[in-house]
């Protein structure tokens, strides 16, 4: 993973010790991603900047 980051770095011209840490932030993307998943999974709606947002079949109907 890191050897195949190194010519994106060298395009956008960045600096080469930055590849290492492409493993790690993967790691840091899947644990967000499954993080949502179970919040998914047990209901709760979403959450951003302290404010909770319900999920859309929650929602109750208005007629």
């Amino acid at each position: 993973m890191t050897g195949t980051y190194v010519p994106m770095l060298r395009y956008y011209r960045q600096p080469l010790w930055l590849a290492p840490l492409l493993p790690f932030t993967a790691f840091l993307y899947l644990l967000m991603t499954v993080d949502s998943a179970v919040q998914h999974y047990r209901g709760r709606g979403a959450a951003w900047k302290g404010r909770t947002y319900a999920r859309p079949d929650a929602v109750p109907d208005e007629g």
